[in-house]
C-alpha cells in the first residue's frame, strides 16, 4: 500500500511540477473519498468498495439523493464538518510543505508520471490473476476463511479502509474450492438425468417471478402492533393446497437486490461467493470466462423450450449492469422504466400487478416467463413517504420517531401483500396454466436519527443467540402458487432462497435442467445454510458440528456450482 501511495504521489507531483502540489491534491482527493464513504455508510451502513463504481449512474444517484433528504440533518452536518476539517488540514499541509528547490524537468516529469502508472497497472493485473495467493500471503485468509467472512466491513475495521478495499478486490476473485473435484461434479449432475423423482409433472406453464422489494414478515415484531393483519393474504395462502408459503434465507441485507435475483434465476447460492460479491457486476463482466452465456439460468433454458421470456421493471437498465446481464441471460424482451401509478416515491405494486395480468392475457401460442422487480417499498422510509395510510398503529413500545418509520415500512408490506392476494385471485381465473414465484429480496434499511436501523431494534432481532439474530436478519418470505396444481410440497417451510426457484424449475417438463434437479434434491437435507452454519429443527449448527454426510453434500453442492459456472464453460 505504501508503494502504491508513493506511485500516486509521483503521478500528481509530475502533473503539477511540484511534489508540494501533488501531496496537496492527494489530500483533497482523499477528503472527497472519505466524504463519499461517510455518505454511503449513512445510506447503507457499509463502507465503499471498488465495485461501487457500478452505482455511478443517474438512477442510483437519484435514489441516494432522495434517501439523503430523509436523513436527520445532524448526520449530514457532522459529515460536512469532517470534510471541511480535512480540507483545512490539506491547506495547512500545503503551507507547511516547502517549495521544491528545483523545477521538474520534462524528462523527469514524464518518467514520474508514466512509470508509476505502468508499474501499478502491472501489479494489479498480475496480483488480480493470483488473487488467492495475495489473500493467503498478504492477509492470511485461506479459501475457507474468505467464504466464511459474511461481513466485509469487518475486514475494513481490522485492516483499515484502504487495505479493506484492496482485500475486497482480491477476495472477489476467489472461487475455486480447495477440495474441487471435476469428475465428481460431472457424475453428480449425470445422476440427475435418470432420477425417478423428477418426471416433468409441472408441465410447461406460464411462469411469473416477482421480486418484492424489502418484503419480510413484520408481524414477527411484538413492540409495534397495527389495527389489522399486515400479512392477511400471506396467512390466507398458508391454508391453500395450491400454494406454498415459506421463510426464505437470503444472502444480502438491506440492498443489492440483484444478489437475490441471481439466486432465483440460477437456483445457485451466493454463500459460495466471497462477501459483497455481486454476479451482475462481476461474474457477467469477467472476460476470462468463455461461454459465460451458457452458465445455469432458467431464462436461456426456457428460450430453448420455445418460451417468450421477458424482464420488466420500473428501475433503470444501467443499475447493476442489469440491461447487459439480461441480454446475456437470453431474455427475448427487456423493458425498463415501467410507467405506472406511483405510491410514495415509486411505482406502486398495484401497477405492477396490472402489467403482469396484461402480459399473461396477451394471446400467444407460446408459454411465457415473466420476471418482475417491484419498487414501492424501496428505501427510504419517512413519515411523509405516503400521502395516505391504510393502517394505523395500535400500540408501540418504541420511540415515536422509530414507530413512524416502521409504520411507513409496514404500509409498503401491506400493499405488497394486498397485491399478492389480488394476483392470486386473478391468476385463478386464467385459462392458461400458470405458476407464480414471489419472494422478498432482503430486509430493509430504515435508518433513524441515531444512525441505527429501526427495524432491527425490537427484541426479535436481539436475542441472546447471535446466530439466531443473524438468521433472522437474513430471512424474508417466499410464496409459490398456481392455478392448476393442487399437490405442491407443503413441507417447505424454511429454505434458502435458491431452493424456492429450484423446486419449480426441477419439476418442469423441459430438457437440460439437471442442475436445477440437483439443487432441488438437496433442500430436504440442508434446507437452510449460511457461510458459517446450517439451520434445522430450530437449531443453529456451525459447520464444524454438522453431520458429516450433510457437510459432504454441502461441499459437493459448492463443487457442482463452481463446475457449472466456471469449469464447464472453458
Amino acid at each position: 500500500m505504501t508503494l502504491i501511495f508513493t506511485g500516486i504521489t509521483s503521478i500528481f507531483s509530475s502533473m503539477f511540477k511540484s511534489s508540494r502540489k501533488g501531496i496537496f491534491t492527494i489530500l483533497i482527493i482523499a477528503s472527497i473519498f472519505l466524504l463519499i464513504n461517510d455518505l454511503k455508510y449513512i445510506i447503507m451502513l457499509n463502507p465503499v468498495a471498488l465495485s461501487d463504481v457500478h452505482f455511478l449512474n443517474t438512477s442510483n444517484i437519484g435514489t441516494a439523493g432522495l434517501y439523503l433528504k430523509t436523513v436527520n440533518g445532524s448526520w449530514i452536518i457532522k459529515t460536512i464538518i469532517k470534510f471541511l476539517i480535512m480540507i483545512f488540514i490539506s491547506f495547512g499541509a500545503l503551507k507547511m510543505l516547502k517549495k521544491d528547490k528545483e523545477e521538474y524537468l520534462l524528462k523527469t516529469r514524464l518518467i514520474g508520471f508514466f512509470l508509476p502508472i505502468i508499474l501499478i497497472g502491472l501489479f494489479f493485473i498480475v496480483s488480480t490473476k493470483n488473487s488467492l495467493f495475495m489473500v493467503k500471503h498478504i492477509y492470511n485468509y485461506d479459501f475457507e476463511k474468505v467464504l466464511s467472512t459474511s461481513d466485509y466491513g469487518k475486514v475494513y475495521y481490522e485492516e483499515g479502509l484502504y487495505q479493506g478495499i484492496i482485500y475486497n478486490h482480491y477476495a472477489s476473485n476467489v472461487h475455486r474450492p480447495d477440495d474441487y473435484n471435476k469428475e465428481k461434479a460431472i457424475k453428480l449432475l449425470d445422476n440427475m438425468k435418470k432420477d425417478p423423482n423428477y418426471n416433468g409433472s409441472f408441465g410447461k406453464p406460464n411462469i411469473v417471478i416477482i421480486l418484492s422489494e424489502s418484503f419480510s414478515d413484520i408481524t414477527n415484531i411484538d413492540e409495534v402492533t397495527f389495527d389489522q393483519d399486515i400479512l392477511s393474504n400471506i396467512h390466507s395462502l398458508e391454508k391453500q393446497s395450491d400454494a406454498v408459503v415459506t421463510n426464505t434465507h437470503v444472502s444480502t441485507f438491506g440492498g443489492s437486490s440483484v444478489i437475490s435475483e441471481w439466486e432465483i434465476l440460477t437456483s445457485s447460492s451466493n454463500n459460495f461467493n466471497p462477501a459483497g460479491y455481486i454476479s451482475y457486476t462481476a461474474y457477467y463482466k469477467d472476460k476470462r470466462i468463455n461461454n459465460i452465456k451458457k452458465s445455469p439460468n432458467i431464462i436461456r433454458l426456457l428460450d430453448d423450450e420455445g418460451y417468450i421470456t421477458k424482464y420488466i421493471t420500473p428501475w433503470a437498465g444501467e443499475s447493476y449492469n442489469s440491461s447487459k446481464v439480461y441480454k446475456m441471460l437470453g431474455a427475448t424482451d427487456i423493458k425498463y422504466d415501467l410507467k405506472g401509478e406511483k405510491k410514495g416515491f415509486y411505482v406502486s405494486d398495484e401497477s405492477i400487478n396490472r402489467s403482469i395480468i396484461s402480459e399473461l392475457k396477451k394471446n400467444t401460442d407460446k408459454p411465457k416467463l415473466l420476471v418482475y422487480a417491484t419498487s414501492e417499498n424501496h428505501m427510504p422510509c419517512s413519515e411523509d413517504k405516503f400521502d395516505k395510510y391504510d393502517i394505523s398503529v395500535k400500540s408501540s413500545k418504541l420511540s415515536k420517531a422509530d414507530t413512524k418509520l416502521l409504520k411507513c415500512y409496514a404500509q409498503g408490506v401491506y400493499d405488497a401483500d394486498k397485491a399478492l392476494g389480488e394476483l392470486y385471485n386473478q391468476v385463478k381465473e386464467l385459462d392458461q396454466n400458470t405458476i407464480v414465484i414471489f419472494y422478498g429480496d432482503h430486509l430493509p434499511f430504515i435508518t433513524n436519527d441515531a444512525g441505527e436501523n429501526a427495524y432491527l431494534l425490537p427484541k426479535y432481532f436481539n436475542t441472546r443467540n447471535k446466530d439466531i439474530n443473524d438468521l433472522r436478519k437474513y430471512t424474508t418470505k417466499g410464496v409459490i402458487f398456481s392455478n392448476y396444481l393442487t399437490n405442491l410440497d407443503q413441507s417447505i417451510n424454511y429454505i434458502n432462497l435458491n431452493y424456492l426457484s429450484a423446486y419449480v424449475f426441477a419439476n418442469l417438463d423441459i430438457k437440460n435442467n439437471e442442475y436445477f434437479k440437483y439443487v432441488d434434491s438437496l433442500k430436504n437435507d440442508i434446507p437452510v445454510f449460511s457461510k458459517t452454519y446450517t439451520y434445522e429443527n430450530n437449531q443453529i449448527i456451525p459447520y464444524k458440528n454438522m453431520d458429516k454426510e450433510k457437510l459432504k453434500k454441502l461441499r459437493e453442492f459448492r463443487n457442482v456450482q463452481y463446475y457449472s459456472f466456471y469449469d464447464n464453460l472453458k
